[in-house]
């Protein structure tokens, strides 16, 4: 019996060791092996909870590498001008499951569809922001602020660009200039942006509980809906805070502005696809 309880109490430690132990994070893997590219995107595309006592966390991403072609093609904007811009195409593509540690996956709980890494023109940066937020949205080569019909100011990507909407899940709100400049009033604290609180929910307009997750990733909603135990193992890494879950006010310590200057070649992935569209650079 004394034997059975050493045995139990050791097996107790093993294993208590092992959960707790340091997993690296796929994004700085994933991010070494791109380290030619000088632009891509890292999204969290979908996320796991394995185990009732001993846990396994797993992430799956969605990359987004623009390739130039060395074309330009023209763009025609709200006032009639014609504008040049560069074209590229864009590579989508979805990584395996990587298995992270407790403390990753509690730190990305909130950010289901967006995105958590990005480089651009060789810095990266892992800053949590609405996909497509920190290249794309208010990047003269690719859209342009117009004015609708209230006086309301927000971004509209050029017709040969408007694909950008779907592959960024941008298409369920519209993006007035005053979200981007929320985005930014937020960006320069050090903390993400979730968008504000959609009226029809209730919930923030990007990140785990939206809409726009919900379009992106189905079987991930469909999961959260017919799987009690996954929800509630998932709600409870969520922050309960009404101003985090809400309006996007999450204080970010290790994913907060960690800048660097490289350029990659990214190689592990599931699947891929590509579409033209215009070239990264251009600022904000």
């Amino acid at each position: 019996m004394k034997k059975a309880l050493l045995l139990l109490a050791a097996s107790f430690f093993f294993f208590s060791c092992s959960s707790d132990r340091m997993v690296k994070s796929p994004v700085d893997e994933l991010v070494r092996t791109m380290d030619q590219e000088k632009n891509f995107t890292i999204v969290l595309y979908d996320m796991d909870i394995e185990g009732s006592i001993f846990e396994t966390y797993k992430h799956k991403y969605k990359i987004l590498t623009p390739k130039p072609t060395g074309e330009e093609v023209q763009v025609v904007k709200d006032n009639g001008d014609t504008l040049m811009v560069a074209k590229d195409t864009m590579m989508v593509s979805y990584t395996d499951w990587y298995e992270v540690d407790e403390k990753f996956f509690n730190l990305h709980s909130s950010d289901m569809g967006m995105e958590i890494a990005h480089k651009r023109d060789g810095v990266l940066k892992k800053e949590v922001a609405p996909a497509g937020y920190s290249q794309y949205v208010g990047n003269k080569n690719y859209g342009e602020w117009r004015t609708d019909s209230s006086g309301n100011s927000f971004w509209h990507f050029y017709g040969q660009y408007m694909f950008m909407r779907s592959m960024f899940n941008l298409a369920t709100f519209p993006i007035y200039a005053s979200m981007y400049n929320d985005y930014g009033r937020y960006r320069s604290m050090g903390r993400p942006y979730y968008g504000g609180v959609d009226t029809r929910t209730g919930n923030a307009r990007y990140g785990t509980y939206s809409s726009t997750t919900a379009k992106m990733n189905p079987s991930f909603s469909n999961k959260m809906a017919s799987n009690s135990s996954f929800s509630q193992k998932v709600s409870s890494k969520v922050s309960k805070s009404s101003s985090a879950a809400k309006a996007g006010s999450r204080s970010v310590t290790s994913s907060a502005a960690k800048t660097t200057r490289s350029s990659s070649r990214y190689g592990t992935s599931s699947s891929s696809s590509s579409r033209s569209r215009s070239s990264s650079g251009g600022g904000k």
